[in-house]
Protein backbone atom coordinates (compact mmCIF):
# COMPACT_ATOMS: atom_id res chain seq x y z
CA UNK A 1 0.00 0.00 0.00
CA UNK A 2 1.24 3.49 -0.80
CA UNK A 3 0.15 7.02 0.00
CA UNK A 4 -0.25 7.66 -3.74
CA UNK A 5 -2.68 4.78 -4.14
CA UNK A 6 -4.71 5.91 -1.13
CA UNK A 7 -5.01 9.50 -2.32
CA UNK A 8 -5.92 8.22 -5.77
CA UNK A 9 -8.79 6.24 -4.26
CA UNK A 10 -9.79 9.26 -2.15
CA UNK A 11 -9.94 11.37 -5.31
CA UNK A 12 -12.05 8.74 -7.02
CA UNK A 13 -14.42 8.82 -4.07
CA UNK A 14 -14.54 12.59 -4.12
CA UNK A 15 -15.25 12.97 -7.85
CA UNK A 16 -17.78 10.22 -8.29
CA UNK A 17 -18.81 6.62 -7.96
CA UNK A 18 -15.60 5.11 -9.21
CA UNK A 19 -15.58 5.45 -12.98
CA UNK A 20 -15.02 9.15 -13.67
CA UNK A 21 -17.51 8.96 -16.58
CA UNK A 22 -19.03 12.37 -17.19
CA UNK A 23 -18.05 13.66 -13.77
CA UNK A 24 -15.57 16.25 -15.09
CA UNK A 25 -18.41 18.27 -16.57
CA UNK A 26 -20.28 18.21 -13.28
CA UNK A 27 -17.38 19.64 -11.30
CA UNK A 28 -16.06 21.92 -14.02
CA UNK A 29 -12.92 19.85 -14.63
CA UNK A 30 -11.04 19.05 -17.81
CA UNK A 31 -11.79 15.73 -19.51
CA UNK A 32 -8.08 15.49 -20.39
CA UNK A 33 -6.93 15.96 -16.79
CA UNK A 34 -5.07 12.72 -15.99
CA UNK A 35 -5.66 13.20 -12.28
CA UNK A 36 -9.38 12.71 -12.90
CA UNK A 37 -10.18 10.73 -16.02
CA UNK A 38 -7.17 8.43 -16.01
CA UNK A 39 -7.20 7.34 -12.39
CA UNK A 40 -7.44 3.56 -12.30
CA UNK A 41 -10.10 1.66 -10.40
CA UNK A 42 -8.29 -1.47 -9.31
CA UNK A 43 -10.49 -4.52 -9.74
CA UNK A 44 -7.89 -7.30 -9.98
CA UNK A 45 -5.59 -6.57 -7.03
CA UNK A 46 -4.91 -9.74 -5.08
CA UNK A 47 -4.62 -9.35 -1.34
CA UNK A 48 -3.63 -11.95 1.20
CA UNK A 49 -4.12 -11.99 4.94
CA UNK A 50 -0.82 -11.26 6.72
CA UNK A 51 0.56 -13.98 8.94
CA UNK A 52 -0.80 -13.27 12.41
CA UNK A 53 2.27 -14.61 14.18
CA UNK A 54 4.71 -12.51 12.14
CA UNK A 55 2.64 -9.33 11.87
CA UNK A 56 -0.38 -9.32 14.23
CA UNK A 57 -1.13 -5.60 13.72
CA UNK A 58 -1.32 -6.00 9.94
CA UNK A 59 -3.50 -9.10 10.33
CA UNK A 60 -5.85 -7.19 12.62
CA UNK A 61 -6.21 -4.36 10.10
CA UNK A 62 -6.85 -6.87 7.30
CA UNK A 63 -9.54 -8.63 9.34
CA UNK A 64 -11.31 -5.38 10.26
CA UNK A 65 -11.32 -3.97 6.72
CA UNK A 66 -12.52 -7.21 5.13
CA UNK A 67 -15.23 -7.70 7.79
CA UNK A 68 -17.14 -4.74 6.30
CA UNK A 69 -18.39 -6.81 3.35
CA UNK A 70 -20.65 -8.84 5.64
CA UNK A 71 -22.35 -5.90 7.34
CA UNK A 72 -25.78 -4.37 6.86
CA UNK A 73 -24.93 -0.69 7.02
CA UNK A 74 -25.73 2.85 5.92
CA UNK A 75 -22.66 5.04 6.39
CA UNK A 76 -22.07 8.67 5.41
CA UNK A 77 -18.58 10.10 4.89
CA UNK A 78 -16.99 13.45 4.20
CA UNK A 79 -14.17 13.20 1.66
CA UNK A 80 -11.63 15.94 1.00
CA UNK A 81 -8.49 16.02 -1.17
CA UNK A 82 -5.91 18.62 -0.15
CA UNK A 83 -4.97 19.87 -3.62
CA UNK A 84 -8.46 19.49 -5.12
CA UNK A 85 -10.79 21.49 -2.85
CA UNK A 86 -13.41 21.62 -5.61
CA UNK A 87 -13.68 17.83 -5.41
CA UNK A 88 -14.83 17.75 -1.78
CA UNK A 89 -17.91 15.58 -1.45
CA UNK A 90 -20.26 13.63 0.76
CA UNK A 91 -20.31 9.88 0.16
CA UNK A 92 -23.11 7.59 1.30
CA UNK A 93 -22.78 3.81 1.34
CA UNK A 94 -25.70 1.42 1.72
CA UNK A 95 -24.98 -2.31 1.98
CA UNK A 96 -27.28 -5.26 2.61
CA UNK A 97 -27.39 -8.93 1.58
CA UNK A 98 -24.55 -8.60 -0.90
CA UNK A 99 -25.94 -5.49 -2.61
CA UNK A 100 -24.24 -2.10 -2.43
CA UNK A 101 -25.19 1.44 -3.35
CA UNK A 102 -22.57 4.19 -3.28
CA UNK A 103 -23.71 7.77 -3.87
CA UNK A 104 -21.51 10.86 -4.07
CA UNK A 105 -22.79 14.42 -3.77
CA UNK A 106 -20.26 16.41 -5.80
CA UNK A 107 -19.76 20.15 -5.44
CA UNK A 108 -20.50 21.85 -8.75
CA UNK A 109 -20.15 25.53 -7.76
CA UNK A 110 -22.66 28.33 -7.16
CA UNK A 111 -24.34 26.29 -4.44
CA UNK A 112 -25.41 23.59 -6.92
CA UNK A 113 -24.49 19.95 -6.41
CA UNK A 114 -24.52 16.99 -8.75
CA UNK A 115 -24.78 13.34 -7.77
CA UNK A 116 -23.18 10.15 -8.98
CA UNK A 117 -24.39 6.74 -7.81
CA UNK A 118 -23.15 3.23 -8.44
CA UNK A 119 -25.35 0.26 -7.58
CA UNK A 120 -23.79 -3.21 -7.36
CA UNK A 121 -26.88 -5.41 -7.50
CA UNK A 122 -27.67 -9.11 -7.82
CA UNK A 123 -28.40 -8.72 -11.54
CA UNK A 124 -25.69 -6.26 -12.57
CA UNK A 125 -23.80 -3.03 -11.89
CA UNK A 126 -25.45 0.31 -12.71
CA UNK A 127 -23.92 3.78 -12.87
CA UNK A 128 -26.27 6.76 -12.46
CA UNK A 129 -25.61 10.50 -12.72
CA UNK A 130 -27.67 13.54 -11.82
CA UNK A 131 -26.34 16.93 -12.95
CA UNK A 132 -27.12 19.91 -10.73
CA UNK A 133 -30.79 20.77 -11.21
CA UNK A 134 -31.34 17.88 -13.60
CA UNK A 135 -32.72 14.35 -13.64
CA UNK A 136 -30.92 11.07 -13.07
CA UNK A 137 -29.79 8.98 -16.02
CA UNK A 138 -28.48 5.45 -15.57
CA UNK A 139 -26.57 2.89 -17.61
CA UNK A 140 -25.16 -0.60 -17.22
CA UNK A 141 -21.42 -1.04 -16.66
CA UNK A 142 -19.09 -4.02 -16.47
CA UNK A 143 -19.91 -6.40 -13.63
CA UNK A 144 -16.23 -6.57 -12.64
CA UNK A 145 -16.10 -2.80 -12.10
CA UNK A 146 -15.39 -2.00 -8.47
CA UNK A 147 -16.96 0.94 -6.69
CA UNK A 148 -14.48 3.56 -5.53
CA UNK A 149 -15.18 2.54 -1.93
CA UNK A 150 -14.26 -1.05 -2.75
CA UNK A 151 -11.12 0.21 -4.49
CA UNK A 152 -10.21 2.26 -1.43
CA UNK A 153 -10.61 -0.69 0.94
CA UNK A 154 -8.61 -2.94 -1.40
CA UNK A 155 -5.79 -0.40 -1.54
CA UNK A 156 -5.73 -0.18 2.25
CA UNK A 157 -4.86 -3.87 2.63
CA UNK A 158 -2.88 -4.55 -0.56
CA UNK A 159 0.77 -5.50 0.07
CA UNK A 160 0.09 -5.29 3.81
CA UNK A 161 1.91 -8.44 4.92
CA UNK A 162 5.41 -6.96 4.84
CA UNK A 163 4.53 -3.52 6.21
CA UNK A 164 5.47 -2.10 9.61
CA UNK A 165 2.12 -1.35 11.28
CA UNK A 166 1.47 0.44 14.56
CA UNK A 167 -1.93 0.52 16.29
CA UNK A 168 -3.62 2.61 18.96
CA UNK A 169 -7.11 3.07 20.42
CA UNK A 170 -9.12 6.24 19.75
CA UNK A 171 -12.67 7.52 19.24
CA UNK A 172 -14.29 8.99 16.12
CA UNK A 173 -17.62 10.77 16.57
CA UNK A 174 -18.06 8.97 19.89
CA UNK A 175 -17.30 5.53 18.47
CA UNK A 176 -14.42 3.38 19.70
CA UNK A 177 -11.96 2.67 16.91
CA UNK A 178 -8.61 1.04 16.30
CA UNK A 179 -6.23 3.36 14.43
CA UNK A 180 -3.41 1.94 12.32
CA UNK A 181 -0.33 3.78 11.09
CA UNK A 182 1.65 2.22 8.25
CA UNK A 183 5.18 3.45 7.67
CA UNK A 184 5.06 3.19 3.87
CA UNK A 185 1.86 5.28 3.76
CA UNK A 186 3.75 8.43 4.78
CA UNK A 187 1.82 9.68 7.83
CA UNK A 188 -1.54 8.17 6.82
CA UNK A 189 -3.66 6.79 9.67
CA UNK A 190 -6.54 4.40 9.15
CA UNK A 191 -9.20 4.07 11.86
CA UNK A 192 -11.75 1.24 11.89
CA UNK A 193 -14.53 0.29 14.31
CA UNK A 194 -14.49 -3.10 15.99
CA UNK A 195 -17.11 -4.44 13.55
CA UNK A 196 -15.26 -3.28 10.42
CA UNK A 197 -16.69 0.14 9.57
CA UNK A 198 -14.02 2.43 8.16
CA UNK A 199 -14.18 5.52 10.37
CA UNK A 200 -11.32 7.78 9.29
CA UNK A 201 -8.36 8.10 6.97
CA UNK A 202 -6.13 11.07 7.71
CA UNK A 203 -3.08 12.08 5.69
CA UNK A 204 -1.49 15.25 4.31
CA UNK A 205 -3.03 14.45 0.91
CA UNK A 206 -6.64 14.25 2.05
CA UNK A 207 -9.15 12.95 4.56
CA UNK A 208 -12.06 10.53 4.71
CA UNK A 209 -14.21 10.61 7.84
CA UNK A 210 -17.39 8.93 9.02
CA UNK A 211 -20.04 11.51 9.92
CA UNK A 212 -23.16 9.33 10.28
CA UNK A 213 -23.88 5.63 10.65
CA UNK A 214 -26.81 3.29 11.17
CA UNK A 215 -27.86 -0.26 10.33
CA UNK A 216 -31.33 0.57 8.98
CA UNK A 217 -31.21 -0.20 5.24
CA UNK A 218 -34.49 -0.39 3.31
CA UNK A 219 -34.67 -2.67 0.27
CA UNK A 220 -35.89 0.10 -2.02
CA UNK A 221 -32.58 1.99 -1.71
CA UNK A 222 -31.25 -0.55 -4.22
CA UNK A 223 -33.80 0.45 -6.86
CA UNK A 224 -32.03 2.56 -9.53
CA UNK A 225 -33.24 6.19 -9.59
CA UNK A 226 -33.85 5.89 -13.35
CA UNK A 227 -34.36 2.98 -15.73
CA UNK A 228 -30.91 1.86 -16.90
CA UNK A 229 -30.28 2.20 -20.61
CA UNK A 230 -28.59 -0.73 -22.36
CA UNK A 231 -24.95 -0.71 -23.37
CA UNK A 232 -22.81 2.19 -22.22
CA UNK A 233 -22.99 4.20 -19.03
CA UNK A 234 -24.29 7.79 -19.03
CA UNK A 235 -21.72 10.31 -20.19
CA UNK A 236 -19.52 7.77 -21.97
CA UNK A 237 -18.58 7.93 -25.62
CA UNK A 238 -20.77 6.06 -28.09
Amino acid sequence: MSSKRIVGALLLLAIGAGLGLGVAAMVGGDDDDPSVADLPVETTTTVERPDEDRNPEAAELYDLVTAFTGLTVHATYRVEVADRPEAASIIEIWQKDGQVRQEATVQAGAGADGKVAMLDLDDGVILCQQPAGGDYSCGLVSEDQATAFDSLRTNLIADLAEQDVEVRDDTVDGRDVRCFSIAVAQASEICVTDDGVLARIASPEGSFELIDFDTDVEDDVFTPPATPGPGSAPGSAT
